[in-house]
């Protein structure tokens, strides 16, 4: 597997993580490997899901950058291009389950358990990554400040105006409102290609040029592969993963 399609984990992840669900899919997952893969802009539907899963800012979100190379604020709508997410969360009470409208819950007890998913979805999908939640009052949050002063890049845009280079922030899949804090949610990742006829030939390439095109410009090395915009969910079997999870017993959560 060439190395643009490896699994990347942040330093900030320990395991178990925790997986809430209902218990007839826990149990399609350990018979044969089902497991859901959302999209983030589904996650987008608040007014579906109810504020506890929906979040109506994801995939799209206004920061506010007041630091050290501006003397006033600039307002930066940051937009992404849909990608495919597992998301599971660093703990698990019997409130989240409830929150969630979930009845089921199993633990993730090792890396490997998106390792398969990265392999099971690498036919539409890659750049896998597990990363925390981040969670703030991000319109005017210290930490964009933070993030802006220690990474300053700035660039000329179209109209003439000075603009914060966007991919200085951290993705905005990774922020979330500070009312949602104690869900401590850790997302898994993975961004969509084009259909496989387009993309087979080069993901078969090794010699690190789409590594280098992916680090020097994602934007473009995103764009020459048609990354979709049109995710809707779906069900992948994954059924390596199951020998990396154990059911956690209902009873023995707080």
């Amino acid at each position: 597997m060439p190395a643009f399609m490896d699994l990347n984990v942040s330093e900030d992840i320990a395991f178990p993580l925790f997986k809430a669900t209902r218990q007839e899919h826990f149990d399609s997952f350990m018979r044969d490997g089902t497991l859901r893969i959302g999209t983030v802009m589904d996650f987008a539907r608040q007014e579906h899901f109810g504020r506890g899963i929906g979040d109506q800012n994801e995939g799209s979100r206004l920061l506010i950058y007041t630091g050290k190379n501006t003397t006033y604020p600039i307002g930066m709508q940051i937009c992404i291009v849909n990608s495919y997410v597992f998301c599971s969360s660093k703990y698990i009470s019997r409130q989240l389950l409830s929150e969630w409208n979930n009845d089921c819950c199993f633990k993730i007890n090792h890396v490997n358990f998106f390792v398969e998913i990265a392999k099971a979805i690498s036919h539409v999908a890659v750049f896998g990554i597990v990363h925390p939640v981040y969670y703030d009052n991000w319109d005017f949050s210290q930490r964009v400040n933070q993030w802006i002063d220690d990474n300053w890049i700035e660039y000329i845009n179209k109209d003439g105006e000075r603009c914060i280079h966007p991919d200085i922030i951290p993705r905005i899949t990774w922020l979330k409102d500070a009312d949602l804090e104690y869900q401590q949610e850790v997302r898994a990742i993975f961004e969509p290609l084009a259909p496989a006829n387009l993309i087979d030939q080069p993901l078969r390439e090794s010699d690190g040029t789409h590594l280098e095109l992916m680090q020097k410009d994602r934007k473009q090395f995103l764009s020459r592969y048609g990354v979709r915009t049109d995710l809707e969910p779906f069900f992948l079997k994954v059924p390596n993963a199951r020998q990396f999870v154990s059911e956690v017993q209902i009873s023995d959560l707080r």
